[in-house]
């Protein structure tokens, strides 16, 4: 057996020996969130840009994701995570857009249905306004 050094950042090192984590700087999310959604590291904000009603149960979800999102190919999906009443939730939806929305524009969309007794979903479709802060998975998978 070999024995692996991890190489780590001095960031990394400090993290796990105050914080018991291997980021450091996610100790800060709290307040990098107040000041700006975008620079927190324990996930990767979205900005919802606008919200599309296709149908009287459906809307798609224009999102711009921080820039430090690696984007995506097809047939991926996303983790979201959102608040409902101080109790995070988390769902996986399928992207709808196309990559190349992603490479012009640093976009991507969700169509979502609305299911009948739905927290989540009928929450998006009531309360999630254009403006608003989303946050994602880092990391996509395949379906």
């Amino acid at each position: 057996m070999l024995a692996r050094q991890n190489h780590s950042t001095p960031l990394q090192w400090l993290g796990r020996q105050l914080f018991n984590r291997n980021d450091g700087v996610a100790f800060f999310d709290p307040l990098l969130e107040s000041i700006n959604p975008m620079w927190v590291q324990e996930y990767t904000p979205a900005r919802v840009q606008r919200i599309i009603r296709d149908t009287s149960d459906t809307q798609t979800f224009v999102l711009k994701p921080a820039r430090r999102w690696q984007g995506f190919a097809a047939g991926q999906h996303v983790n979201i995570c959102v608040e409902i009443d101080g109790v995070r939730h988390h769902r996986t939806f399928s992207l709808s857009s196309s990559t190349t929305l992603w490479h012009d524009e640093g976009l991507v969309t969700l169509t979502i249905k609305r299911l009948p007794g739905g927290r989540v979903t009928n929450w998006l479709h009531d309360q999630l306004k254009a403006g608003a802060w989303w946050a994602s998975a880092r990391r996509l998978a395949t379906s």
